[in-house]
């Protein structure tokens, strides 16, 4: 299979759901399941034998619930959560007086996206609030102005905001590499403002997560989830790292029924309803997709003097970071900074400027006519100074210094085609974080 990408076979615990959806659909009338842990120096992997033999026994069939969960009562939850933190500033004018508290994180944590937004504690709402803010305290789906539904802007009170549909693919060959397209709404213009600063900003980090709920567990119990990394995603002590071995080890507990990614806003646009509302799309990359926008191939580079060079095209953005970066010249002069060579070249320096304040006292006593003996003393002792010593250090001074720089300008030159490909890489970051780009060299 060369050429076409790394493959690997399903994970333990995926075959195993296979093999359980699979007896379910069949519908067995008895299915006996055997579990088998085999431990091992890297991990401990459990695996489940299924024995459906005795299928036409009129005893102990298979219930139906296990048939009903997975074919009838399962659904697709998604949810959607924006890493932006929102700036004291923002309450001169973006933020409204009923919303001050939600600095920071909060109002990521008021607008993470389901089929609906969640109300304080958590819970799904529901209902119409009778006022402007919730009755109850919970949150109600239509008029709650903690979610900017009540009446405003000459229209009347409307529901929350919430995904509609997502589509997930894979951009690699490999299968790691995945984007999103995420389709949701928003019923009025004050809802959009907060959805667009939170989902609709290239480059912004977002959270999705996705998943069957109930679903069918390897043991064949039925289990509602409730897997998630939303703690994590809004942990300031988080990162990349442990948020992907949360989600891996959310994969494996759940059987295979949640997935998710943290990636970037790729792109986004919103049109208006007729009623009003607003359909809105965002695009999402994964965060490890940079490495994807290098395309792995083959090079060709054409060289004057020589044969073309053909060099993988991964290894070729790695050297021009590295001849960028990393110049050879650079670490020469390094080396040779307080090493005995410089030393030696700083103490010939010294005495290259005694010399020449010797040379400037003798011209000054030369051209004084009127110089006292100790004058043209002097002036006869600057001389043979300069004349006899100084032209064969000053001169071996010049060449040694010269051929130094000459050395450090002649290893930092860089080749034209790995500068060309360091440009590459800084394009692509700026187009990745909008032109934001510090501390480069």
């Amino acid at each position: 299979m060369a050429g076409l990408g790394l493959y690997d076979t399903f994970k333990d615990y995926i075959q195993q759901q296979l093999k359980i959806r699979r007896a379910i659909l069949s519908n067995p009338r008895s299915l006996t399941v055997t579990e088998e842990t085999s431990e091992s120096e890297s991990n401990v992997a459990t695996r489940y034998a299924f024995d459906s033999s005795n299928d036409f026994q009129t005893t102990n069939r298979l219930g139906p619930e296990q048939f009903f969960a997975y074919t009838t009562e399962k659904r697709c939850t998604i949810r959607m959560a924006s890493g932006v933190d929102i700036e004291e500033s923002a309450k001169n004018g973006f933020l409204r007086d009923n919303e001050d508290f939600l600095i920071g994180q909060e109002l990521a944590r008021q607008y993470i996206l389901e089929g609906g937004v969640k109300d304080f504690e958590g819970k799904n709402r529901g209902g119409f609030t009778q006022e402007n803010f919730s009755s109850t305290g919970a949150g109600e789906a239509y008029g709650d102005a903690n979610i900017r539904s009540n009446a405003d802007d000459g229209y009347g009170i409307v529901p929350m905001p919430g995904i509609k549909s997502a589509k997930i693919n894979t951009v690699s060959k490999e299968g790691a590499l995945r984007e999103a397209t995420v389709d949701f709404s928003c019923n009025n213009r004050a809802q959009l403002e907060v959805l667009e600063a939170l989902y609709m900003r290239p480059g912004y980090v977002v959270l999705l997560e996705w998943g069957w709920d109930p679903y069918i567990g390897n043991d064949i119990n039925i289990e509602n989830n409730e897997f998630t990394s939303l703690d994590l995603f809004f942990d300031p002590n988080s990162d990349f790292d442990i948020l992907s071995k949360r989600i891996i080890q959310n994969k494996k507990d759940s059987s295979g029924n949640y997935d998710g990614f943290i990636g970037y806003v790729k792109n986004f646009s919103y049109k208006v309803r007729e009623d009003g509302g607003y359909d809105c799309t965002t695009e999402l990359i994964s965060n490890n997709e940079l490495l994807e926008s290098f395309k792995a191939g083959k090079r060709i580079t054409y060289n004057t003097n020589s044969d073309p060079t053909v060099e993988d095209n991964f290894l070729y953005y790695l050297r021009s970071i590295q001849k960028n970066l990393q110049k050879a010249g650079d670490e020469y002069y390094l080396e040779f900074k307080n090493s005995e060579a410089e030393k030696r070249l700083q103490a010939e320096e010294q005495l290259k400027a005694r010399q020449e304040e010797q040379f400037n006292i003798r011209q000054e006593a030369t051209n004084n006519t009127f110089g006292s003996g100790e004058e043209r003393k002097l002036a006869r002792l600057g001389d043979a100074l300069v004349t006899g010593v100084a032209p064969n250090l000053a001169t071996d001074r010049t060449k040694e210094s010269s051929a130094v720089e000459n050395k450090v300008r002649e290893l930092n030159v860089i080749e034209a085609n790995y500068l060309k490909g360091f440009n590459e890489i800084i394009d692509l970051i700026k187009k990745i974080k909008k032109g934001n780009i510090k501390d480069l060299p």
